[in-house]
């Protein structure tokens, strides 16, 4: 939907039954004013935005929806309240006006013939103070059908990043606008999701985000990456194999019963890395089923272990039993072989 703001109208709004907010502008790509105007005009947007309180952002909402009349919602909440993954309203309305005033969202600039150069106007962004957001450029390529029907493929050309917001600092009687600082070549850059994910980690415990961090860039040295997703994946890659070490929810719980699965035929090798943690915090390898295998439980057998369980405490151990798991992969001979 078309939604209208101080700065003109937004070509499409979409709104999560989390209170997630997203900005979709559409261009025409091969039009080389369309190319040096779309930064621009993605910072206008995101700023009207990000200037508006949950009633204001409502009334523009609803304000774009198309076919006015009895059937018309009453309130933002209504559009979304009968999705599985709705909030509560109170808890939907506290989530879309945190990020109303953090400036959080995803904006998206979509065209066709968008070329390779327009990467680095995402570059440009970062000089914006204001804007917290993470923005991507998306490529639509048209195909015709041999019954002349039109198929668009989208392709994401730009990696999303989260554009860090700027500083704005008050010296009497001087307002003064700092750039973020660029980032270093061994920073690692935050996405929108992973943002979310150690919030919601932070709700649970203050602490705990700052201890998953510090165990993530442990297990850098040994090759495993983590893949931000609902949850939190710990990915090793080998030859032909992908092993899910475990994923961590951001409620804050591990779960292992597909580490067992994609270890392949290195299975045993899994149990005995799942064992290694149940010894940690006092816990139990159960098996679920005959596919997936023996995985991770709390003493009950049944629950899954809480991240605290395991760190800080037991950070360094934890990564001995990660190191001794994949050199067990990479020396199982079957692996590279299987289907």
């Amino acid at each position: 939907m078309e939604v209208p703001c101080g700065h003109g109208a937004i070509d499409n709004l979409f709104v999560t039954p989390n209170g997630g907010i997203a900005l979709v502008e559409t261009k025409l790509w091969r039009n080389p004013e369309a190319r040096r105007s779309v930064v621009a005009q993605a910072l206008d947007y995101a700023a009207a935005i990000a200037r508006m309180d949950y009633g204001q952002f409502e009334a523009a909402v609803l304000a774009g929806l198309p076919n006015p009349g009895a059937g018309r919602p009453r309130a933002l909440y209504d559009l979304l309240a009968e999705e599985p993954e709705a909030l509560e309203e109170p808890r939907f309305i506290d989530a879309v006006a945190h990020n109303l005033k953090t400036g959080r969202f995803l904006v998206i600039a979509a065209g066709d013939g968008i070329r390779a150069e327009t990467e680095t106007l995402a570059g440009l962004l970062q000089s914006h103070a204001g804007a917290r957001f993470t923005f991507a450029l998306v490529s639509l390529e048209l195909f015709r059908t041999a019954t002349d029907q039109i198929l668009a493929v989208p392709r994401t050309l730009a990696r999303t990043v989260l554009i860090e917001r700027g500083v704005v600092r008050i010296v009497d009687p001087r307002i003064e606008i700092e750039s973020a600082p660029a980032a270093t070549a061994t920073a690692p850059r935050t996405s929108m999701t992973e943002e979310l994910f150690m919030e919601a980690l932070a709700a649970r415990s203050p602490a705990l985000p700052g201890h998953l961090r510090a165990f993530l860039t442990r297990l850098t040295s040994l090759g495993v990456e983590p893949e931000w997703r609902a949850s939190l994946n710990l990915k090793w890659y080998g030859e032909n194999l992908a092993v899910n070490l475990g994923y961590i929810r951001k409620e804050g719980f591990l779960s292992t019963d597909a580490t067992s699965y994609t270890a392949r035929s290195a299975r045993d090798a899994a149990v005995r890395y799942q064992q290694r943690l149940a010894d940690l915090v006092g816990g139990r390898v159960v098996q679920r089923s005959e596919v997936n295998g023996p995985y991770l439980t709390t003493r009950d057998g049944r629950s899954n272990v809480r991240l605290e369980a395991l760190l800080p405490e037991h950070a360094e151990a934890w990564e001995a039993a990660v190191a001794e798991f994949i050199e067990a992969l990479q020396q199982a001979p079957a692996i590279a072989d299987a289907d």
